[in-house]
């Protein structure tokens, strides 16, 4: 039944055999072109959950170039085309070339709220080695805070750190992420679930007050900076952007 299959896909355009192998070409480039925007859209996040939709879609759109190949070509490995491109391109994205001596380079993580709780627990193997990796892979770790605008800021400011201080409490390896510690915020005027902010409708004043107050006691603890992120909506007006600027400036020299 296979071969049945296979002998009448390949008969399916026999006028254009001659532009076959430039059609499966062009499969096999769109499979590299899924995979880099899959990588560049994986980091996508609804409020503070992380949505990953990329994946799928790169999945599915994986499985439509390898049906659009076997439209072409008899040869299921040929016909695999986009599916080795996609894959070797995730491995060069995951691990370089070491061939051309690529390096591996440290990036921004983002270190969500809900695992801050992963540095107080007991050391196993596998965290240790989760740590190290951690380590080695991040210039700059950056706990998300998103305090809501209620209260003492100062005091808010020291519940923000309990992830901070759990690292600084642990061995040489957590202690180096504590040191890498960046404060994440959003400028507090966009309200989704779970991202804080001026969740009690303060005046715009009044929210950029508590905001420099808790920035000042977060500078004051011992950060390695400030991590703003969603200048979108209500958090875009240039108004609100230079007064956050001018908060950041003083606690930046």
């Amino acid at each position: 039944m296979g071969d049945r299959v296979a002998r009448r896909t390949a008969r399916q355009h026999p006028h254009l055999t001659p532009l076959r192998p430039i059609v499966l070409t062009l499969l096999a480039i769109d499979g590299v072109l899924s995979a880099v925007a899959a990588a560049f859209f994986l980091p996508l996040r609804i409020g503070s959950a992380p949505f990953p939709i990329s994946a799928l879609l790169s999945g599915l759109v994986n499985a439509a170039l390898v049906w659009a190949a076997l439209q072409w070509t008899s040869s299921p490995r040929v016909a695999a085309l986009p599916l080795w491109s996609w894959l070797l391109t995730v491995a060069g994205l995951t691990f370089g070339r070491p061939a051309l001596a690529d390096r591996p380079l440290q990036g921004l993580v983002w270190w969500a709220k809900t695992a801050h709780v992963l540095a107080s627990r007991p050391l196993t193997p596998e965290l240790a080695a989760f740590w190290r990796m951690l380590n080695r892979a991040c210039v700059g770790l950056i706990g998300e805070e998103y305090p809501v605008f209620a209260g003492d800021p100062r005091a808010a400011a020291r519940a923000g750190a309990t992830g901070q201080r759990r690292l600084a409490r642990g061995g040489p390896v957590r202690q180096a992420l504590a040191r890498k510690y960046l404060c994440g915020l959003q400028p507090g005027f966009r309200l989704r679930p779970g991202l804080g902010g001026n969740t009690h409708r303060l005046s715009r004043a009044a929210a950029a007050r508590w905001r420099a107050e808790y920035l000042r006691a977060r500078a004051a603890g011992g950060v390695a900076g400030f991590a703003f992120f969603d200048f979108r909506f209500e958090n875009s007006p240039a108004a609100v952007v230079r007064e956050l600027l001018r908060e950041l400036a003083p606690l930046l020299r």
